[in-house]
């Protein structure tokens, strides 16, 4: 039988047991959303064809910084012969740190990419990769990086490396300055929607009087 859900969480300790003479190739077919806890997993177990997210995820919420979290080369192989990447319309990358090796393999393979879910200071980390910020200056239309425990904001500088040439039409984004929003809007140019969290008086003021001009829809809680 085939599998019937929608999501499939891939963990390093699974293993299966299978009757060799049954064709498992369609098992997954109605599969949309596949985890991967990106502990080093050393053996192929089934092959997704047509997933749409998938969420490379480390165990440890704390282990983001570690080399642990860090999917080895011999992993950009497993996840080529394992997921079809070529159906992916969202990445998400939650709480882990992969190589910039195995962001590039995604991005080049993932036709269909347009959804990043990334936390803001591990974004940064690849802002330095001219390829790579090309590739998600091309690819990604929504962007949220609002999700971040440790450090909510992102300088200046890394807003303007991002957002060179952002394709982006809808970013989730915690930001702390009105000048870090007018650079945001100032660069990013096809935006339509903004989703800002929490904001104080002098971004809400800014907003009362200009939105009306922009043809952008702001999203936000305002905290009096």
């Amino acid at each position: 039988m085939p599998y019937i859900g929608y999501e499939y969480q891939f963990n390093p300790t699974m293993d299966k047991y299978i009757n060799s003479l049954i064709n498992y190739s369609n098992g997954f077919n109605n599969l949309k959303n596949v985890t991967v806890w990106i502990k080093p997993i050393k053996k192929k177990l089934y092959y997704f064809t047509n997933i749409q997210s998938l969420t490379l995820k480390s165990k440890n919420v704390y282990d983001d910084e570690t080399d642990e979290a860090r999917l080895s080369e011999n992993q950009i192989t497993f996840l080529r012969t394992t997921v079809n990447l070529s159906n992916i319309k969202e990445l998400i990358i939650d709480r882990c740190v992969i190589t910039e090796s195995l962001l590039l393999e995604i991005l080049i393979h993932s036709p269909n990419l347009s959804t990043l879910t990334i936390k803001c200071n591990t974004l940064i980390l690849y802002l330095e990769n001219s390829q790579l910020c090309e590739l998600l200056n091309k690819k990604i239309i929504k962007l949220d990086i609002s999700a971040d425990d440790r450090n909510r904001y992102i300088e200046s500088n890394d807003i303007y490396s991002f957002c060179m040439a952002s394709s982006c039409k809808e970013i989730r984004w915690h930001v702390i300055t009105l000048d870090n929003l007018l650079l945001i809007l100032s660069k990013c140019t096809k935006l339509s929607m903004i989703i800002l969290g929490k904001i104080h008086q002098s971004i809400y003021s800014w907003i009362q009087i200009n939105a009306s001009t922009l043809n952008i829809d702001f999203h936000f809680t305002f905290i009096y």
